[in-house]
């Protein structure tokens, strides 16, 4: 096994953990369902990338991972700008 693996699935929980985190909370005028829809696509998108380069380290699955994390970063980007604005 690889020394990162751990390190990854340890990742992929904290990822998880934070968007069910994320996920509760009452609605608001920002768009809530959105923001929250948004999130878990994106975290469902990053879990499945980071599982599939964990088990083959190929450049398409680097990149569908790079893709993924960067997506997500937008969505927890959207969170915070609109962090404000939920109460």
């Amino acid at each position: 096994m690889p020394e990162n693996f751990n390190s990854k699935y340890s990742f992929l929980i904290l990822s998880i953990a934070l968007m069910c985190l994320m996920g509760c909370g009452s609605a608001s005028d920002c768009s809530q369902s959105k923001l929250n829809s948004g999130l878990r696509s994106s975290s469902l998108n990053f879990s499945t990338s980071l599982l599939n380069y964990a088990n083959d380290e190929s450049t398409e699955n680097c990149e569908a991972y790079r893709d993924a994390l960067k997506e997500h970063t937008e969505e927890l980007k959207r969170w915070d700008e609109c962090g404000a604005t939920l109460d």
